[in-house]
């Protein structure tokens, strides 16, 4: 007797993804982290404008494709070139057409079960609308249907119209649980208006139940974000400042004085901007969603009485600078007591900045995941967040100092409406003064960093990395 001892072989499933990584550095780092572990499990094609993962297949946005040429396609677009130079101010908006040309042909010639587009949410409910608008964009040649999932941040509470069209992909991953919850209530708010709606004689039983089928079959579920900051290896105190003071003498780090061991350092380390130049004011301004300039002020009013703290501000200065002449804070008001640096420095000096401060805040109107807390909690740095969205259940059950929202506001974010969380400056620097009264009580200082520590380094990539693959398997 024979047996047949031949293996068959088990194909890996094809993934198509997409991730416009100049947008973002939380972006870029999700697809310079996950891929390479996701790589043993599926074969992978990444559309972005990487070039530096190995082993897999880069194809790079705006790379000529077989339907139109780059600059064949840029002749035919409306404001894509100014004075005979491609026009920067139109580029953005007119490359996202070009990106659905590349992945429509990729996903035609391929054999993908999955296109997954990790990007801002207004870009993926633009592309889910188009995508979803023909069945034969996610069709290939051998009518074999590509599913579509999504993956976004999501820094506010949107309306049903932010993502309306988000809601039609085979599967739409948010950041946070809570995130997920709070899309459930608008799933659900737009479920009892069509049976209300059905009740007034509104619409009839068929309409009824087409709209209750589609809202009933939108798949949700969340993922988070890893951290490439690690903090296996901790300097002692001394040996840090001889660290940061070095930076500070190849003027990476900007201050009037140099780093002691006894400095006492609150950070924000939140991207500021970039602002629009028409603006007069960062409350009201598209990419002022971080509001620094609450921090700046609620630390002014802090440092009244706490001559001895500074401010670590590590952001894009450009942006920074920019909003200090909109609101007219004059830097020369606390000179002695700040600390700038950019964010374009490596890990290892992001690491340094997190273990010398001895607390992180911020101030946001709202964060979909809220990265740079959880990277500081890693150094065993006390948070002070806002108590709404990301940070308020990150640092939830004492693993942080939450600052109660003073109000929800709606505000107009991409010509549509979603709500924000405000904080205070009165309420900030109540917080800020708990903060530093904690500082002095070591056990119970040390009980709340240790859980936001622990808390912090579950976010790993590697559990990240695992749970998309349960996902999609």
């Amino acid at each position: 007797m024979f047996f047949n001892l031949t293996k068959t072989k088990i194909r890996m499933k094809e993934l198509l993804w997409f991730c416009k990584t100049n947008d973002s550095s939380s972006l870029a780092r999700i697809t310079d982290s996950l891929i390479p572990l996701l790589k043993s499990q599926f074969n992978i094609t990444l559309l972005s404008n990487k070039t530096n993962i190995k082993d897999i297949k880069n194809v790079i946005i705006g790379e000529d494709t077989k339907s139109v040429t780059y600059i064949d396609f840029l002749k035919k677009m409306p404001g894509a070139f100014k004075n005979g130079k491609i026009n920067d101010e139109n580029i953005r908006s007119i490359n996202m057409k070009y990106i659905l040309i590349q992945m429509v042909d990729l996903i035609y010639d391929g054999n993908y079960d999955y296109v997954l587009i990790c990007n801002g949410i207004y870009e993926i409910d633009w592309i889910t609308k188009i995508l979803t608008s023909s069945p034969t964009y996610l069709t290939n040649q051998y009518s074999k249907k590509t599913k579509l999932v999504v993956w976004a941040p999501i820094d506010y509470i949107p309306s049903i119209g932010v993502i309306k069209n988000i809601l039609k992909a085979d599967l739409f991953l948010t950041m946070t649980p809570v995130m997920k919850t709070e899309i459930e209530n608008i799933l659900q708010d737009q479920i009892d208006k069509v049976m209300d709606d059905y009740r007034k004689g509104s619409i009839d039983s068929c309409i009824k139940d087409k709209s209750l089928d589609e809202l009933y079959n939108c798949k949700l579920d969340w993922v988070g974000h890893g951290s490439d900051i690690t903090s296996e290896i901790k300097l002692p105190r001394q040996q840090l400042v001889e660290k940061l003071n070095k930076m500070h003498s190849d003027k990476l780090i900007m201050s009037k004085h140099q780093f002691t061991v006894n400095d006492i350092i609150i950070l924000n380390a939140n991207n500021y901007g970039p602002l629009d130049p028409m603006c007069d004011s960062v409350e009201n301004t598209p990419g002022t969603r971080k509001r620094l300039d609450l921090t700046i002020k609620a630390f002014l009013k802090v440092l009244e009485t706490n001559k001895n703290i500074k401010l670590w501000i590590h952001t894009n200065l450009k942006s920074f600078f920019e909003m200090l002449a909109i609101e007219n804070i004059l830097l020369s008001t606390f000179v002695d007591n700040i600390i700038l640096s950019n964010n374009s420095l490596t890990n290892e000096q992001l690491g340094f900045i997190y273990q010398m401060s001895n607390i992180s805040i911020q101030t946001s109107y709202a964060e979909g995941w809220s990265l740079t807390n959880l990277e500081a909690s890693l150094y065993r740095s006390l948070q002070i967040v806002p108590d709404f969205l990301a940070t308020g259940w990150h640092y939830k059950d004492n693993r942080g100092l939450l600052i109660p929202i003073t109000r929800k506001t709606i505000k107009n974010e991409g010509n549509l409406d979603v709500i924000i969380g405000e904080v205070s400056i009165e309420d900030t620097a109540v917080k800020i003064l708990e903060a530093l009264e904690l500082l002095k009580n070591e056990q119970e200082l040390d009980h709340i960093l240790t859980d936001a520590y622990d808390y912090a380094k579950s976010y790993s990539w590697s559990s990240i990395a695992d749970k998309l693959i349960l996902i999609l398997d």
